[in-house]
Protein backbone atom coordinates (compact mmCIF):
# COMPACT_ATOMS: atom_id res chain seq x y z
CA UNK A 1 0.00 0.00 0.00
CA UNK A 2 2.04 3.09 -1.25
CA UNK A 3 1.95 6.39 0.98
CA UNK A 4 0.79 10.07 -0.40
CA UNK A 5 2.86 12.03 -1.80
CA UNK A 6 1.57 16.18 -2.61
CA UNK A 7 2.93 18.54 -5.49
CA UNK A 8 5.07 21.41 -4.52
CA UNK A 9 4.24 25.29 -5.47
CA UNK A 10 6.19 25.10 -8.62
CA UNK A 11 4.42 21.91 -9.94
CA UNK A 12 1.34 23.40 -10.09
CA UNK A 13 2.43 27.00 -11.27
CA UNK A 14 5.40 27.96 -13.02
CA UNK A 15 4.52 31.46 -13.59
CA UNK A 16 7.60 32.77 -11.35
CA UNK A 17 9.91 30.09 -12.96
CA UNK A 18 9.67 30.93 -16.75
CA UNK A 19 13.26 29.87 -18.06
CA UNK A 20 14.48 27.12 -20.36
CA UNK A 21 16.16 25.32 -17.66
CA UNK A 22 13.72 26.06 -14.89
CA UNK A 23 10.84 24.43 -17.21
CA UNK A 24 13.11 22.06 -18.19
CA UNK A 25 13.13 20.63 -14.22
CA UNK A 26 9.62 21.16 -13.96
CA UNK A 27 9.01 18.48 -17.06
CA UNK A 28 11.50 16.10 -15.92
CA UNK A 29 10.38 16.17 -12.23
CA UNK A 30 6.28 15.98 -13.68
CA UNK A 31 7.14 12.43 -15.96
CA UNK A 32 9.04 11.10 -12.98
CA UNK A 33 5.89 11.66 -10.58
CA UNK A 34 3.53 10.38 -13.39
CA UNK A 35 5.92 7.51 -13.84
CA UNK A 36 5.46 6.62 -9.75
CA UNK A 37 1.83 7.12 -9.83
CA UNK A 38 1.36 4.85 -12.73
CA UNK A 39 4.00 1.95 -10.77
CA UNK A 40 2.13 2.58 -7.57
CA UNK A 41 4.64 3.74 -5.71
CA UNK A 42 3.00 6.47 -4.36
CA UNK A 43 -0.42 8.24 -4.78
CA UNK A 44 -0.63 11.76 -5.46
CA UNK A 45 -2.36 13.68 -2.73
CA UNK A 46 -4.82 16.89 -4.20
CA UNK A 47 -7.13 18.70 -2.02
CA UNK A 48 -10.11 20.33 -3.65
CA UNK A 49 -8.42 23.83 -3.83
CA UNK A 50 -5.40 21.92 -5.74
CA UNK A 51 -7.32 20.18 -8.20
CA UNK A 52 -9.33 23.37 -8.81
CA UNK A 53 -6.25 25.04 -9.79
CA UNK A 54 -5.16 22.75 -12.13
CA UNK A 55 -8.69 21.85 -13.58
CA UNK A 56 -9.11 25.41 -14.04
CA UNK A 57 -8.67 25.76 -18.04
CA UNK A 58 -10.17 29.17 -18.74
CA UNK A 59 -7.30 31.78 -19.64
CA UNK A 60 -9.44 34.41 -18.14
CA UNK A 61 -9.24 33.93 -14.54
CA UNK A 62 -6.38 34.26 -12.44
CA UNK A 63 -5.85 30.61 -11.85
CA UNK A 64 -4.33 29.27 -15.41
CA UNK A 65 -3.05 27.50 -17.71
CA UNK A 66 -0.98 30.04 -20.32
CA UNK A 67 -1.37 28.73 -24.01
CA UNK A 68 0.09 31.76 -25.38
CA UNK A 69 3.22 31.06 -23.87
CA UNK A 70 3.93 27.80 -25.20
CA UNK A 71 4.99 29.28 -28.54
CA UNK A 72 8.02 30.94 -26.50
CA UNK A 73 8.74 27.61 -23.94
CA UNK A 74 7.70 24.79 -25.64
CA UNK A 75 8.54 22.49 -22.99
CA UNK A 76 4.98 24.20 -21.06
CA UNK A 77 2.72 22.42 -23.40
CA UNK A 78 4.00 19.23 -21.92
CA UNK A 79 3.76 20.39 -18.17
CA UNK A 80 0.07 21.54 -18.95
CA UNK A 81 -0.69 18.78 -20.30
CA UNK A 82 0.71 16.23 -17.46
CA UNK A 83 -1.07 18.84 -14.68
CA UNK A 84 -4.01 18.39 -16.92
CA UNK A 85 -4.11 14.74 -16.28
CA UNK A 86 -3.42 15.55 -12.50
CA UNK A 87 -6.81 16.75 -12.44
CA UNK A 88 -8.73 14.92 -14.47
CA UNK A 89 -7.05 11.22 -13.42
CA UNK A 90 -8.68 9.09 -10.79
CA UNK A 91 -6.39 5.88 -10.49
CA UNK A 92 -3.50 6.86 -8.26
CA UNK A 93 -4.44 10.10 -7.23
CA UNK A 94 -6.74 11.09 -4.05
CA UNK A 95 -8.58 14.27 -2.89
CA UNK A 96 -8.08 14.85 0.70
CA UNK A 97 -11.36 16.73 2.11
CA UNK A 98 -10.14 19.47 4.26
CA UNK A 99 -13.37 21.63 4.57
CA UNK A 100 -13.64 20.62 8.37
CA UNK A 101 -9.99 20.80 9.43
CA UNK A 102 -9.55 24.15 11.48
CA UNK A 103 -5.58 25.17 11.96
CA UNK A 104 -3.69 28.90 11.79
CA UNK A 105 -0.92 26.46 11.05
CA UNK A 106 0.51 27.83 7.54
CA UNK A 107 3.04 24.92 6.21
CA UNK A 108 6.03 26.33 5.15
CA UNK A 109 7.71 26.88 1.82
CA UNK A 110 10.32 24.82 -0.25
CA UNK A 111 13.17 27.24 -1.15
CA UNK A 112 12.57 28.45 -4.46
CA UNK A 113 8.99 28.59 -4.74
CA UNK A 114 8.59 31.69 -2.17
CA UNK A 115 7.61 33.88 -5.30
CA UNK A 116 5.33 31.91 -6.94
CA UNK A 117 1.99 33.23 -7.17
CA UNK A 118 0.34 30.26 -5.91
CA UNK A 119 2.50 29.70 -2.95
CA UNK A 120 0.32 31.12 -0.06
CA UNK A 121 -2.76 29.15 -1.01
CA UNK A 122 -0.59 25.72 -1.24
CA UNK A 123 0.86 27.00 2.19
CA UNK A 124 -2.84 27.26 3.77
CA UNK A 125 -3.66 23.82 2.26
CA UNK A 126 -0.67 22.03 3.53
CA UNK A 127 -0.84 23.29 6.28
CA UNK A 128 -4.53 21.60 6.66
CA UNK A 129 -3.13 18.62 5.30
CA UNK A 130 -0.37 18.48 7.96
CA UNK A 131 -2.87 19.47 10.67
CA UNK A 132 -5.09 16.20 9.59
CA UNK A 133 -1.73 14.01 9.11
CA UNK A 134 -0.47 14.47 12.45
CA UNK A 135 -4.01 14.28 14.54
CA UNK A 136 -3.56 10.36 12.72
CA UNK A 137 -0.33 10.18 15.16
CA UNK A 138 1.90 8.05 12.66
CA UNK A 139 4.65 6.38 13.67
CA UNK A 140 6.30 7.63 10.71
CA UNK A 141 5.27 10.01 8.28
CA UNK A 142 2.83 8.75 5.21
CA UNK A 143 2.37 11.84 2.92
CA UNK A 144 5.43 13.64 2.03
CA UNK A 145 5.57 16.84 -0.89
CA UNK A 146 7.25 16.52 -4.27
CA UNK A 147 11.01 18.24 -3.97
CA UNK A 148 10.69 19.06 -8.06
CA UNK A 149 14.81 18.97 -8.23
CA UNK A 150 15.28 15.83 -6.83
CA UNK A 151 12.40 14.58 -8.82
CA UNK A 152 14.31 15.86 -11.77
CA UNK A 153 17.83 13.86 -10.81
CA UNK A 154 19.28 16.75 -8.45
CA UNK A 155 19.81 16.90 -5.08
CA UNK A 156 16.57 17.13 -2.11
CA UNK A 157 16.10 20.33 -1.24
CA UNK A 158 14.97 22.53 2.03
CA UNK A 159 12.31 24.70 3.33
CA UNK A 160 12.69 27.81 3.04
CA UNK A 161 13.07 28.57 6.88
CA UNK A 162 14.24 26.33 10.00
CA UNK A 163 10.72 24.57 11.29
CA UNK A 164 10.16 21.86 13.28
CA UNK A 165 6.25 21.55 12.09
CA UNK A 166 6.53 20.63 8.30
CA UNK A 167 5.70 16.98 6.09
CA UNK A 168 9.07 15.93 4.60
CA UNK A 169 10.46 17.08 1.61
CA UNK A 170 10.96 14.15 -0.90
CA UNK A 171 12.40 12.35 -4.26
CA UNK A 172 11.91 9.27 -5.39
CA UNK A 173 14.30 7.64 -3.19
CA UNK A 174 12.73 9.25 0.29
CA UNK A 175 9.73 8.25 -0.98
CA UNK A 176 10.23 4.61 -0.66
CA UNK A 177 10.57 5.56 3.06
CA UNK A 178 7.43 6.89 3.78
CA UNK A 179 4.52 5.01 5.82
CA UNK A 180 1.30 3.49 3.99
CA UNK A 181 -1.04 6.12 3.58
CA UNK A 182 -4.23 3.20 3.90
CA UNK A 183 -4.46 0.62 6.15
CA UNK A 184 -6.17 -2.76 6.59
CA UNK A 185 -9.91 -2.82 7.67
CA UNK A 186 -10.11 -5.68 9.92
CA UNK A 187 -11.50 -6.95 12.99
CA UNK A 188 -9.29 -7.83 16.07
CA UNK A 189 -10.46 -11.04 16.17
CA UNK A 190 -8.58 -12.26 13.12
CA UNK A 191 -5.27 -12.26 14.76
CA UNK A 192 -6.84 -15.18 16.64
CA UNK A 193 -8.59 -16.56 14.20
CA UNK A 194 -7.63 -20.67 13.44
CA UNK A 195 -6.60 -21.63 9.97
CA UNK A 196 -6.83 -25.38 8.26
CA UNK A 197 -4.52 -26.85 5.83
CA UNK A 198 -6.81 -26.89 3.81
CA UNK A 199 -7.85 -23.34 3.76
CA UNK A 200 -3.37 -22.43 3.67
CA UNK A 201 -3.33 -25.26 0.40
CA UNK A 202 -6.72 -23.30 -1.36
CA UNK A 203 -5.76 -19.92 -0.82
CA UNK A 204 -1.89 -19.30 -0.02
CA UNK A 205 -1.60 -18.11 -4.06
CA UNK A 206 -3.56 -14.62 -2.53
CA UNK A 207 -0.40 -13.95 -0.86
CA UNK A 208 2.16 -14.70 -3.40
CA UNK A 209 2.65 -18.76 -2.55
CA UNK A 210 2.38 -21.23 -5.03
CA UNK A 211 1.35 -24.93 -3.73
CA UNK A 212 3.73 -27.65 -4.33
CA UNK A 213 2.43 -31.09 -3.53
CA UNK A 214 5.20 -33.32 -2.17
CA UNK A 215 6.08 -36.65 -4.12
CA UNK A 216 5.28 -39.47 -1.91
CA UNK A 217 5.36 -37.64 1.41
CA UNK A 218 3.25 -35.46 3.33
CA UNK A 219 5.34 -32.38 3.51
CA UNK A 220 4.61 -30.05 0.84
CA UNK A 221 6.23 -26.74 -0.31
CA UNK A 222 5.14 -24.03 -0.66
CA UNK A 223 7.27 -20.81 -2.90
CA UNK A 224 7.04 -17.28 -3.51
CA UNK A 225 9.04 -14.83 -5.68
CA UNK A 226 12.45 -14.86 -4.67
CA UNK A 227 13.29 -18.15 -4.19
CA UNK A 228 11.57 -18.06 -0.35
CA UNK A 229 9.28 -21.06 0.58
CA UNK A 230 7.24 -22.51 3.79
CA UNK A 231 6.85 -26.07 4.53
CA UNK A 232 2.90 -26.87 4.89
CA UNK A 233 2.60 -30.60 5.90
CA UNK A 234 -0.92 -32.09 5.37
CA UNK A 235 -0.96 -34.16 8.92
CA UNK A 236 -1.78 -30.70 10.65
CA UNK A 237 -5.54 -30.14 10.27
CA UNK A 238 -4.80 -26.68 11.84
CA UNK A 239 -1.14 -24.55 10.82
CA UNK A 240 -0.24 -23.28 14.26
CA UNK A 241 0.72 -19.58 14.88
CA UNK A 242 4.28 -19.81 14.76
CA UNK A 243 4.53 -21.85 11.57
CA UNK A 244 1.78 -19.20 10.05
CA UNK A 245 4.41 -15.89 11.65
CA UNK A 246 6.98 -17.00 8.99
CA UNK A 247 5.09 -15.64 6.25
CA UNK A 248 4.63 -12.24 7.81
CA UNK A 249 8.34 -12.11 7.42
CA UNK A 250 8.36 -13.87 3.66
CA UNK A 251 5.01 -11.64 2.32
CA UNK A 252 5.69 -8.83 4.92
CA UNK A 253 1.64 -8.93 5.51
CA UNK A 254 0.70 -8.78 9.43
CA UNK A 255 -0.60 -11.92 10.61
CA UNK A 256 -4.24 -11.08 10.28
CA UNK A 257 -3.51 -9.77 7.27
CA UNK A 258 -2.39 -13.48 6.20
CA UNK A 259 -4.89 -15.42 8.24
CA UNK A 260 -8.04 -13.13 6.53
CA UNK A 261 -5.87 -13.63 2.85
CA UNK A 262 -6.35 -17.66 3.52
CA UNK A 263 -9.43 -17.87 4.61
CA UNK A 264 -11.18 -15.55 2.73
CA UNK A 265 -9.34 -15.96 -0.94
CA UNK A 266 -8.85 -12.31 -1.21
CA UNK A 267 -6.75 -9.74 0.56
CA UNK A 268 -8.94 -7.34 3.12
CA UNK A 269 -10.42 -4.26 2.11
CA UNK A 270 -8.21 -1.15 3.22
CA UNK A 271 -9.21 2.35 4.49
CA UNK A 272 -7.73 5.81 4.67
CA UNK A 273 -5.69 6.58 6.98
CA UNK A 274 -7.46 10.30 7.13
CA UNK A 275 -10.66 8.29 7.79
CA UNK A 276 -9.43 7.23 10.64
CA UNK A 277 -9.78 10.45 12.71
CA UNK A 278 -12.62 13.06 13.24
CA UNK A 279 -11.61 16.20 11.37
Amino acid sequence: MPPYVAPSPIALDQRALETSDGLAMVRRALIAITDGIDQGTFILLLTDPLRAFIRDFDSTTDCTFDWTKTRIYPQLEVIYRLLMDFGLQKGGIDTVDLMKVTTTFVHPLPVGSESCPFSKEWSREMGKVYTLHERCRPLRPFVGVVCMSAFSGGPLGIYEESCTAFLPLVGPIEALHLDDAYVWDLRLEWANRTITFDEAKRNVHVIGGKFNKGKGTSHNQVTFVGGRTWPLDSNLAEIPDNFLTELTDITGYKLAVVKYALVEGELPPRKKRFNLVQQ
